[in-house]
């Protein structure tokens, strides 16, 4: 039953996640950052962390703390979302790392 609610719950994540694009490449580029300055308060310095964000999405905080110096890992369960996280790397050059659904393999994004 519990794969069952998963598959359903990864089924319905990969159906909306092309009409939530979040942020492109470019922003990332250009120095842009999704966090707000109290997140980036609150962690403090984060050059030569390693961070492990859970339920990553389309990989925009991911990058944004990946360009503060930390080694980031994202995780989704929507495999649209950590193609499109590791599209944005590529093209923005921000290196960090996803893991999908099954956590068995991972990639840079």
């Amino acid at each position: 039953m519990l794969r069952d609610i998963t598959a359903a719950n990864r089924i319905s994540w990969n159906a909306i996640h092309d009409d939530r694009p979040g942020q492109p490449a470019a922003f990332f580029t250009a120095g842009g950052s999704t966090l707000g300055a109290d997140e980036i308060a609150a962690a403090g310095e984060v050059s030569g962390h390693r961070l492990l964000h859970l339920a990553c999405s389309c990989g925009d905080e991911a990058l944004s703390w990946a360009t503060l110096g930390a080694s980031v890992t994202g995780v989704d369960i929507s495999e649209v979302a950590i193609d499109l996280a590791c599209a944005k790397s590529a093209h923005s050059g921000i290196q960090s790392t996803s893991a999908g659904p099954t956590c068995s393999t991972s990639r840079p994004i």
